[in-house]
């Protein structure tokens, strides 16, 4: 603190200009990593675009950039790209009606993964909510379109898990529900039954055919993956979840 009162103006000055220079990147785009800088040009660039209506020319200078920038997986066909990149890619496709091509961008700009390089702030919630939006419209125009699409599950708004809809019961793939909310999972009986650890709540999931022991629940084996009931981990590890079925998303709060 005496070094800075006793600084020149002039130093002070461009102490201060550095280091907003290095922190607008992180608390402004809600990024973190070496192409900080790369991301905030494409994206001023990009609104240029966008207040001139000039749509295509916001796809054809995001998406180059789709496979290498950034941190956030968008498919496993897309690699990786910033969430922030992510959203307006989707939105950019969600104005020219292009909801297939939207779809994947935006349900990635919706689930902010929680690492240690990711900011969360104000900007990146209003991406995820605007991007959680319109996932939900392209989601339902194309399921209105005769386009099947599989189940999105997510896990305390932030995790996209596997999901199995069977007789009418949405079944949830029991280690990535573990993973996602950071429960311990033992495995017993040759593979058959599963104890999930949550806190000091309790469940056994059995996937055997045979008779279901006491106090378990019944399970289902997807090839070499076991499912549980969403509304059985509802019960057994309390919360509660949401379903919209016209956009075909079940969410789970844990």
């Amino acid at each position: 603190m005496r070094r800075l009162k006793n600084m020149k103006p002039v130093r002070l000055i461009v102490l201060l200009v550095i280091t907003i220079i290095i922190a607008v990147p992180v608390v402004f785009w809600g990024v973190s990593s070496d192409n900080d800088y790369k991301t905030k040009a494409l994206l001023r660039k990009a609104e240029v675009y966008s207040k001139a209506g000039k749509i295509d020319e916001i796809i054809n200078l995001l998406e180059p950039y789709a496979d290498t920038l950034g941190d956030r997986v968008v498919s496993p066909t897309k690699g990786t790209i910033p969430t922030c990149i992510a959203q307006e890619l989707g939105s950019a496709y969600l104005k020219k009606q292009d909801y297939e091509h939207a779809l994947p961008y935006l349900e990635t700009s919706a689930l902010i993964l929680n690492d240690s390089s990711y900011h969360y702030n104000q900007k990146v919630i209003n991406y995820e909510r605007d991007s959680l939006s319109g996932a939900y419209q392209c989601r339902i125009k194309l399921i209105e379109a005769g386009k099947k699409l599989k189940i999105l599950c997510v896990v305390n708004r932030k995790m996209r898990i596997a999901c199995v809809d069977l007789d009418g019961k949405r079944y949830l793939s029991l280690r990535e529900l573990a993973k996602a909310v950071d429960a311990d999972v033992s495995v017993f009986d040759g593979g058959n039954q599963y104890l999930i650890s949550y806190g000091s709540k309790k469940m056994i999931v059995s996937c055997s055919k045979g008779h279901l022991p006491s106090g378990s629940i019944r399970g289902h084996m997807e090839g070499n993956t076991p499912f549980v009931s969403a509304n059985e981990v509802i019960k057994s590890l309390g919360g509660h979840s949401s379903w919209s079925k016209h956009a075909q998303i079940l969410n789970i709060y844990i």
